[in-house]
């Protein structure tokens, strides 16, 4: 009984600890997947790159890696996603923009 105490209160801990919105891997996933998006738009200071998920997940999404190093999924249809990821390319591209 401790054991099955021990186990149910691991497993609660990490169930809430564990982001909605963060790209998934494991061995037999097709590599990363989303399979929640963020619920709101994330500021765009702490993204450093982005990359797509595989065609061969359920559902396409764009992951964006913070300076922490953390990998949070996005819907690839919301404009805000969009500009980031043009954004993202464009500095990737070493292109400068110089409007004034």
């Amino acid at each position: 009984m401790k054991f099955f105490v021990v186990a149910l209160s691991i497993l609660m801990v990490m169930a809430f600890n564990f982001p909605e919105s963060s790209a998934i891997t494991s061995s037999t996933d097709p590599g990363t997947c989303c399979f929640n998006y963020a619920k709101n738009q994330i500021p765009r200071e702490i993204v450093i790159h982005f990359y797509e998920t595989n065609s061969h997940c359920p559902q396409q999404g764009v992951v964006f890696v913070t300076k922490r190093n953390r990998s949070i999924c996005a819907d690839p249809q919301d404009a805000w996603v969009q500009n980031y990821a043009n954004d993202l390319k464009v500095k990737a591209s070493g292109v400068q923009n110089n409007e004034s």
